[in-house]
């Protein structure tokens, strides 16, 4: 009688031994799960931050390379109106030559006339 009690005795702590195993194991399977869907997440608010700076870098290089059009076009507008001033130089250069020779032009016929 008393060896079956021992036996009893024995087989309930093994079924409680087995009961501590399964729910140590349940918990482990939990923190994985858990640990899981946190790397997923992470995983995934790390490509929406990929994703996001790429779009900065997009809207910044568009930026600059509009800046730099708008520089460009200054520069060409600037260019142009230097043409146009020095063209009127050229112009107020050759006037100033012809009204000089005109000049010795009659000087040299008033002094003809003398």
């Amino acid at each position: 009688s008393s060896k079956l009690f021992q036996n009893q005795k024995c087989t309930q702590t093994e079924m409680n031994l087995q009961l501590i195993v399964t729910e140590i194991q349940d918990v482990k399977q939990t923190i994985l799960q858990h640990q899981l869907q946190q790397d997923q997440r992470h995983e995934q608010q790390l490509h929406e931050f990929h994703v996001l700076m790429e779009g900065v870098r997009q809207d910044v290089k568009q930026t600059i390379l509009q800046h730099q059009l708008q520089q460009d076009q200054r520069h060409e507008q600037q260019l142009h109106e230097f043409h146009v001033l020095m063209e009127g130089v050229r112009q107020d250069k050759q006037k100033l030559h012809e009204t000089t020779r005109r000049t010795q032009e009659i000087e040299i016929t008033i002094q003809r006339q003398d």
